[in-house]
Parts: structure tokens; C-alpha cells; sequence
């Protein structure tokens, strides 16, 4: 059975169509054999391989992490996909993972997912060329409109209240797995900088709550540190 190689040449289109026909063929199959022969077929149907790469730098895995699945992220590397890949903007999985929908689903393979990556040496430490960690690309998820937000009857931006809420549970679910919620990107801003306008209001109130328990936290573990001769005699 013939594979294209990554020098052919597919579209985000069809590597999106694809990863979306994946997840609906393997999504309720346990047996990893009949997974491999599943996705070899729609593979090989498409005429693209694991090693396929888009114009954007990202193969067939940034998409399934994208959908937020361990089982067919583990088949994409049993058939010799590279869960470790960059992409043009040195993005990771991890970034992808965090920044599509399924985030914010609640599926129960979300788990799988993330453990399967960090088994792999990516964490939430890694930086894109703009400096961002993947917590950006969950603040990009939520931005992204029918998912974090509408618009209202004068047209401006109306974010679900719902949403503001799962994207704080996201945030502090991300920092019990090792994320730095206050890392700053290049130009110096975090996630807690946001625009200003009164559609981000509710926004920026639940995260300055977040940053409120931040503050909290490190004056505690601060309290709580021995201190030495030297620094009582100061």
C-alpha cells in the first residue's frame, strides 16, 4: 500500500476533513489492530501519510490534538507519526490540544490525550516563537467566536458566562499539570492583559479572582520558608 510523503503538498482543508473522519471511524473502537487498519485505510484513501506536512508546518497530529484524542493520537504514532513535531510557528501539540473546541467539551479522553504528549517530553513550559506557552492557545480558544463568545444586538462581542467559567477550571486544571499561569509572552504580556473594552469585563474579573489566589499562594509559600541566620539578622 503506497503513502505520500511529506513533500506532497495538502491543504489545512483536507488535513482537517481528514483528522474529522479519523475521530468519527476510531472514536468508539478499543481494539488497537482494528484502529491501525482504520486509519491506515482512510489514510491511504486521502493519499496522505503520518509524514504529510501542511503549508503551516503541521501534519495530520496537530489535528487529531486539536480533536483532543489519546486513541488516535497513539494509532497516528504506532503507524510512525512524530508526536514531538514544530510547526512553522514552533507551536507543539500541546499548544494545538489546548487551543481547538474539543478543550472545552469536557470529553473523557482528555486525559488520555494530554498524558500520552507529556509521556512524550512535551509540557507546558514550551514556548512558540512569539514566547507563548500553551495556556495562550487555551485564551486563544476561548477568543475564538461561536465558542467563547456571540455578538450581541449592537454588534459588539458578548462572551458566554458559561465558557468564562470552564476556561477557569481549564486554566487552573493546566497549572495543577505544570503551567506558569503567569508567564509572559515577548511583548511582555500574560494571560491576564487582556484589550480593553467592557465586553472583556466579566472576563477580566474572574481572572483577576485567579490572580487575587496567585498573590495568595506565593505569600504563603513565602511565609512558610525557613529563614536563615543571614537573613534574620538583616
Amino acid at each position: 500500500m503506497k503513502l505520500f510523503t511529506h513533500h506532497q503538498k495538502v491543504s489545512q482543508e483536507q488535513m482537517d476533513d481528514l483528522a474529522i473522519q479519523i475521530m468519527e471511524e476510531l472514536h468508539n473502537e478499543t481494539d488497537e489492530n482494528t484502529r491501525r487498519e482504520q486509519m491506515l485505510r482512510l489514510l491511504h484513501a486521502s493519499e496522505i501519510s503520518v509524514q504529510t506536512v501542511c503549508p503551516d508546518g503541521k501534519t495530520l497530529g496537530f489535528y487529531l490534538a486539536r480533536e483532543m484524542s489519546g486513541p488516535a493520537l497513539k494509532t497516528f504514532q504506532d503507524l510512525g507519526g512524530d508526536l514531538c513535531a514544530w510547526d512553522k510557528h514552533g507551536n507543539t501539540l500541546m499548544f494545538e490540544a489546548l487551543s481547538g473546541f474539543s478543550i472545552f467539551l469536557g470529553n473523557d479522553w482528555d486525559r488520555d490525550c494530554i498524558e500520552l504528549l507529556q509521556q512524550q517530553g512535551l509540557n507546558f513550559a514550551q514556548t512558540n516563537i512569539w514566547g507563548q506557552t500553551p495556556i495562550f492557545g487555551l485564551q486563544q480558544a476561548l477568543n475564538t467566536k461561536d465558542v467563547g463568545y456571540s455578538f450581541n444586538a449592537e454588534g459588539h462581542k458578548d462572551y458566554f458566562q458559561d465558557r468564562i467559567a470552564e476556561y477557569i477550571e481549564l486554566l487552573q486544571w493546566a497549572q495543577q499539570l505544570g503551567a506558569d499561569l503567569r508567564h509572559t509572552e515577548n511583548d511582555g504580556q500574560s494571560i491576564f492583559d487582556l484589550p480593553e473594552g467592557a465586553e472583556f469585563t466579566p472576563l477580566r474579573n474572574r481572572l483577576e479572582k485567579v490572580r487575587c489566589e496567585l498573590d495568595r499562594e506565593n505569600l504563603l509559600q513565602h511565609i512558610s520558608q525557613p529563614t536563615t541566620v543571614a537573613q534574620r539578622k538583616m
